[in-house]
């Protein structure tokens, strides 16, 4: 059986997620391998991040801010590590972290695998997030019937496939997806 938190907890826990890897960006680095695998708790429930076996300067070898290896977790891999293509590590990790939103929430992953032969991937792939929705809601996945606008709109803009369009960890802070029903 699935396990996860829900949105309200899950909202709380992505929430401080967030901040760790602002820190990490802050810091002038990415991660480029998030994944709730790589998210412990202390004993206080504190959120750490581990894992950085695959983070370096996010300004890239040349300075240029563009980064070239192709690394990641499969399942929260950006499409543009993917195709092999130059990527933003921040932006990278904004995909990832959408997965793992995704993740924490429903206890599951939005899609099967990242390939276009996958219908959850295919469906975000084409920007057909509607439709992607009503298949999250017709499965019923964890009471996904109740579903709120934000975090769908939250979700959408994090794992966009054109990168240019995704928001930066500080905008995702910024959402109104946070701005109602915190829990402490």
């Amino acid at each position: 059986p699935e396990r996860s938190f829900g949105e309200v907890y899950g909202k709380f826990i992505f929430y401080e997620l967030l901040h760790g890897v602002m820190a990490i960006h802050n810091s002038g680095f990415v991660h480029r391998d998030l994944k709730i695998e790589n998210v412990m708790f202390d004993c206080n429930y504190n959120i750490k991040i581990a894992d950085f076996g695959f983070a370096t300067r996010k300004e890239g070898k040349q300075g240029l801010g563009k980064l070239t290896s192709r690394l990641g977790t499969l399942k929260y891999c950006a499409p543009e590590i993917l195709k092999n293509r130059p990527y933003v590590g921040t932006l990278v990790d904004v995909y990832s972290l959408g997965v793992c939103l995704f993740v924490l929430v429903f206890g599951r992953f939005p899609f099967g695998k990242a390939a276009k032969d996958d219908v959850g991937y295919k469906l975000i792939m084409q920007k057909k997030f509607e439709v992607f929705w009503e298949n999250v809601k017709n499965k019923n996945w964890n009471g996904s019937c109740c579903i709120s606008e934000e975090l769908m709109d939250l979700f959408n803009q994090m794992v966009y496939f054109d990168s240019s369009y995704r928001p930066t960890v500080e905008n995702v802070v910024e959402h109104q997806f946070f701005k109602k029903g915190m829990p402490t």
